[in-house]
């Protein structure tokens, strides 16, 4: 059931593109907002989810700009020279898509307001931070003396012993852990070999006959791997028990699913958390004329991503060209 709202770039998109997908929140938007290099001059509105960020123009919302958290390489700030509010520090955002690097360049019309970058990075830390949540992890270390380290949001259903793991050809006995967000599997006389799974990744769970008998079968999606995980017990019925289980678990999440991404802020007043458009709204003809336009705009050239070196007298070797406002004995200062 992997989303591709977090992974994926897109623009101009469909108002169905826009909406938010099952378990997606809102969790701040931002009015006033300039797409600066795409859009130049053009007040929109930007709002931050639990899985990506995406700024509309205000005079047509199909003009528009969706970047999934996952294809975002770095994030800072440059001087800008905007056609509304002059010479401001602006948001960057630099991502990485279909072997495309991109550049997209954010200002804030709004006086001395700093959330543009401290919602965005506040959101984006979140995300990097709450990777067991959507990622399958091999060997990983989320067990201790043989017990799951909980995530938050994360309740144990039940933990099944006698699980054979059928990666290898002789199978390897392990314990199966079952929550809320993941299934767990780990070996009995090593818990370091281990595999985490999150229900995000699975494309589909079955009882299917092999080589070891009737055994539980869970594949992972594309943007998983796509490949196969196999495992079986000792009976058949165990084995239905362990399989209906975990099929319930895996269908109340598809309904609601949990991704990790929680963000809090000490003043909740100055947050606005309502969806900021209708579809009621919208009810014009769709096009996608222009994608090819959109795309040239915010790709980023070698100067940008690739920033120019310089030779230091100081340091007797090239270094990249600093900041504007920056020494090289302010940042030794530092360290």
């Amino acid at each position: 059931m992997a989303t591709w709202a977090d992974t994926e770039l897109r623009f101009d998109m469909s108002y169905s593109e826009m909406s938010l997908l099952n378990g997606e929140k809102i969790l701040d938007s931002l009015e006033n907002i300039e797409d600066f290099k795409g859009n130049k001059g053009e007040n929109g509105v930007m709002f931050i989810t639990n899985l990506r960020l995406v700024w509309y123009c205000v005079g047509n919302v199909f003009t528009n700009v969706g970047i999934g958290f996952k294809s975002i390489t770095n994030i800072g700030s440059k001087t800008v020279n905007s056609q509304t509010k002059g010479s401001t520090k602006a948001l960057t955002l630099y991502a990485h898509y279909n072997l495309t690097k991109y550049e997209f360049v954010f200002v804030s019309f709004n006086i001395n307001d700093s959330r543009l970058f401290t919602t965005v990075l506040d959101i984006y830390r979140s995300y990097l931070l709450t990777k067991m949540y959507r990622e399958i992890k091999f060997r990983g270390a989320f067990l201790q003396n043989k017990q799951l380290r909980i995530l938050p949001s994360e309740t144990i259903s039940s933990v099944v012993n006698g699980m054979w793991n059928l990666s290898c050809d002789q199978g390897c006995l392990g314990t199966f852990i079952i929550t809320n967000i993941r299934l767990v599997w780990f070996a009995n006389l090593n818990e370091d070999f281990n595999v985490s799974l999150p229900y995000v990744q699975v494309d589909d769970i079955r009882k299917q006959n092999s080589k070891f008998g009737l055994a539980l079968v869970i594949k992972v999606t594309e943007l998983g791997g796509r490949f196969i995980l196999g495992f079986k017990t000792d009976s058949d019925e165990k084995l239905d028990v362990v399989d209906k289980e975990l099929q319930s678990r895996f269908s109340v999440f598809c309904k609601n699913p949990v991704y990790g991404v929680e963000c809090r802020w000490q003043n909740k007043s100055q947050v606005n958390f309502q969806t900021p458009f209708v579809a009621e709204d919208f009810r014009i003809e769709e096009s996608k004329e222009d994608t090819a336009d959109a795309l040239s705009a915010y790709a980023a050239s070698n100067q940008e991503l690739e920033k120019t070196h310089v030779y230091s007298p100081e340091l007797g070797l090239a270094i990249q060209t600093l900041k504007e406002g920056y020494t090289l004995k302010k940042l030794w200062s530092i360290i």
